[in-house]
Order: structure tokens, then C-alpha cells, then sequence
């Protein structure tokens, strides 16, 4: 039997969380799947058929729809990450409810080993004004959800890719989800390093690749109600340049 979740946009649009579908013989692959699914559920055929573009993760993985399926596997469907209700936390590395505090964040890094040199920290803040050209509209809060699971698995290969890359002594990425108001600190990304250059280069490079490998996703509430936020392709460039 099939796990099938849907999260964020898609969510709210089918009115469902998640069920079981038992898999027919006929379906071998991600791509039949969807099929199979939109024929029994017309909504379901009318969300995805407007949606722009729809990600797949089979047991918290992002894969096409070529994709062999087996019974028993975890199927979730979602919008593009524009990025995490309990605490998960391995390697300085944490999805929670909670505030943090950055002295402490800082402390941690500098206590880590006795050879820092250099540590390059990045904070991310609700903005009050999401877009100025949206008439200066105030944003009151924002609500951020995740993939439990699969999200810390993303967090766990972006530091661990950094840390290939660079000669890093220590890092830290934090970051928050449920609802938030305007000015409330999102994410906290931390790297102690000996030297600057490569302090400074991974920061950049887990933020980069945070914003669009991370299953968050973001629903922002004003006045006049809540939208959830497409990714941007601004985001997408950022992670690209390091190809």
C-alpha cells in the first residue's frame, strides 16, 4: 500500500493531508502513478494540470517520473521549496518551533575547536514588506512548513557538501518553522573556519543551496489573507553559479 502526501499550496487546494492507494499492477513508475490518480480524482486532475510545475519525492527523495515504484513506498507531491512542529538536531543542525539566540549560536562556533580564525554568520529575518511593488502591503506573519525527515536529510548533504568544498571547522544551520510574525528571526546559518575567505564562501554557499533544496515552504498572511510564496528565479541563479 502507497503512502501519498500532499503539502503546502497542494494541500489546501485538495483539502487532504494524505492516504493510502494500493498499487495497481499496470503502474510501474511515478509518472504512471499520476495518471492513475487523476483519472479517480477529478480535483486532483484539475490542481495538477494548473499547477505550474509539481515536485515528487519517493521516501523523501525528489525524483522524475520515470521513477520505478514499489509497494509500500512514501509518495509526496508538493510545490517548489522556497526555503523546518518538533526538534530534530544532529551535527549543529536543528528544525524547530524556538527562537534562537545568536551569542550563543556564536559561542558554540567559536568552542567547537581551538583553531578558528575566522567565523561568518547570516541571519534571516520576516521582512515587514515582502514586495514593495505589492502597494506596501504589511505582512503580519509568516507560516513555514517542512518535510519532517526529508528536510533535515537536505540540511544534513548541503553542510556536508560545504564541507568538501571548504576547509571548515565547524557549522551551524537552524531553522524555524510554524507561524511567525514580521521581524522574527527565521534561519541561522553559522561557519567557523581559519581562514575568512572560505568562512565567507560556505555561508553563501548553504544559503544558496538552502533556499532551493530544502523542503520549506512559505505561506505569508497580510490584511487581506494568506498567499503561499513561489519560489524565485533569482534563487534558482544564486545556487547555480556554484555549478
Amino acid at each position: 500500500m502507497l503512502k501519498i502526501i500532499y503539502f503546502a499550496s497542494l494541500r489546501e487546494q485538495l483539502g487532504a493531508e494524505q492516504h493510502e492507494f494500493s498499487l495497481p499492477k499496470t503502474v510501474t513508475n511515478v509518472g504512471e502513478l499520476v495518471e492513475v490518480l487523476k483519472e479517480q480524482n477529478p480535483d486532483l486532475k484539475d490542481v495538477f494540470d494548473s499547477a505550474p510545475k509539481i515536485l515528487v519525492a519517493v521516501n523523501q527523495v525528489v525524483v522524475s517520473k520515470d521513477f520505478k515504484l514499489t509497494e509500500n513506498d512514501e509518495i509526496a507531491f508538493f510545490p517548489p521549496m522556497t526555503g523546518g512542529y518538533f526538534v530534530w538536531c544532529n551535527n549543529m543542525i536543528a528544525v524547530q518551533q524556538e527562537d534562537f539566540d545568536l551569542g550563543v549560536e556564536h559561542k558554540k562556533l567559536i568552542d567547537s575547536t581551538q583553531s578558528v580564525g575566522a567565523i561568518v554568520t547570516f541571519t534571516g529575518l520576516v521582512r515587514q514588506i515582502y514586495e514593495r511593488h505589492l502597494n506596501d502591503e504589511l505582512v503580519q506573519s509568516l507560516y513555514l512548513e517542512h518535510y519532517p525527515g526529508m528536510t533535515e536529510k537536505a540540511l544534513e548533504n548541503i553542510e556536508s557538501q560545504a564541507s568538501t568544498k571548504w576547509d571548515l571547522l565547524g557549522t551551524s544551520i537552524i531553522h524555524r518553522v510554524g507561524e511567525l510574525k514580521a521581524n522574527e528571526q527565521i534561519v541561522f546559518v553559522g561557519v567557523a573556519s581559519r581562514h575568512r575567505k572560505d568562512a565567507f564562501l560556505a555561508a553563501q554557499y548553504i544559503m544558496d543551496f538552502l533556499k532551493n533544496e530544502a523542503p520549506f515552504w512559505k505561506k505569508q498572511r497580510t490584511e487581506k489573507g494568506g498567499k503561499w510564496i513561489e519560489s524565485k528565479q533569482s534563487d534558482i541563479d544564486a545556487a547555480k553559479q556554484w555549478l
